[in-house]
């Protein structure tokens, strides 16, 4: 089994110092300098900062062999373009050996190199909010109704979409998108939350469908037989929240015993970070592991008994060393990301940003 105590194949000499200021617990992070990170093996951490704050930072670490813990580089993109990366990360995707991230209150997609230079920034009307890629494409969900393609050789817009209202996060299946329109703006007007799901044909880009499903949909994703897997929030209120699966015939049904929440998908099996509150109020998370080949729940905990962090945020995977990123975050000072096997062992815990959103692993530098 692979997981992130991978060896650093660099010889010692490629290992360049890091000089990063220090910081107090959730200020912005601004070191003055950062030597490129190695060609090999680095895991990149997207911390959404505070809605309004213009605090959105990345920060990375190396991927080490057992027993070494090598500390975090923070405020990476800072450092390396001396300006901030805006207002409001909300997603990050690798593709080939960028970074594109979603930086939703200052409506631009960057896109990063693997030593946090910027190489360009895409401006949109609409706020950015999710990614998949496919095909040498980058697909974004824009919070005004669309989809945007981005060509990645020439990083730039080669097409937009119309799709539901507030799209939220994009799957790949069957050669189709599927895009949860949540309609969140609308949660408190007579027109309410959406409860749709869209279909865009991947060659003509366009919407061909949409999918009826539950009351605020926002988490998809698809696995390996073609089924996608769909989180609605409900309304936090009278309407609860669901999870229901998209057939290869788009038919919808409900995954009963299984709730909704935060998806990622690897090795067969879905992982699922779902919060509740119980009659005092407080917070009761839940790791719950569904085989989408048996269709039958692994673990109600996957997660090793003692090894849970603390206020459990985001979660999201690398498939190709079978590794869990869970984030931790108490909305006011920098949060941590915990790195579990696909078994649910934790390997490692590094400290992160304010509210750390996203993690992903960049392999091979080319």
């Amino acid at each position: 089994m692979k997981t992130l105590r991978l060896y650093f194949l660099a010889s010692a000499s490629i290992l360049c110092m890091y000089f990063v200021a220090s910081c107090d617990k959730g200020n912005d992070p601004e070191p003055e300098l950062v030597v490129e990170p190695p060609a090999v093996g680095a895991v990149y951490f997207l911390n959404s900062g505070n809605y309004g704050g213009n605090n959105t930072t990345l920060d990375f670490v190396r991927i080490m062999g057992d027993g070494d813990n090598p500390a975090v580089v923070h405020g990476l993109f800072f450092a390396q373009n001396q300006r901030k990366l805006g207002d409001t990360g909300n997603d990050m995707i690798a593709c080939g050996s960028k970074l594109y991230i979603a930086v939703s209150g200052s409506k631009t997609v960057e896109v990063v190199a693997p030593d946090g230079t910027s190489l360009k920034q895409i401006a949109f009307d609409g706020d950015p909010r999710s990614f998949a890629s496919d095909g040498g494409k980058v697909y974004v969900t824009l919070y005004n109704g669309f989809v945007a393609r981005i060509d990645t050789a020439t990083l730039t817009v080669d097409g937009t979409t119309a799709v539901g209202r507030n799209p939220e996060q994009i799957a790949i299946a069957r050669n189709r998108l599927y895009v949860t329109n949540s309609g969140g703006l609308d949660y408190a007007s007579a027109t309410g939350y959406d409860r749709t799901v869209s279909v865009v044909d991947i060659p003509a880009f366009k919407e061909t469908k949409r999918i009826d499903v539950a009351v605020n949909p926002v988490g998809i994703v698809a696995d390996g037989e073609g089924d996608v897997y769909v989180a609605s929030m409900g309304n936090y209120g009278d309407v609860p929240a669901v999870l229901q699966r998209i057939d290869g015939d788009d038919r919808v049904t409900v995954v009963e015993g299984v709730p909704a929440g935060e998806l990622a998908f690897a090795g067969d099996r879905l992982y699922i970070l779902s919060v509740r509150y119980d009659s005092a109020g407080k917070s009761v998370y839940t790791f719950v592991s569904f085989d989408t080949k048996q269709e039958r729940v692994l673990s109600d905990h996957f997660v090793e008994p003692g090894s849970e962090p603390p206020s459990p945020y985001k979660i999201s995977v690398d498939p190709q060393t079978e590794t869990l990123f869970i984030s931790s975050s108490n909305y006011s000072d920098n949060g941590d990301f915990y790195a579990y096997d696909l078994q649910g062992k934790r390997t490692n815990r590094w400290e992160a940003g304010l509210n750390p959103v996203k993690a992903v692993v960049i392999h091979e530098r080319k």
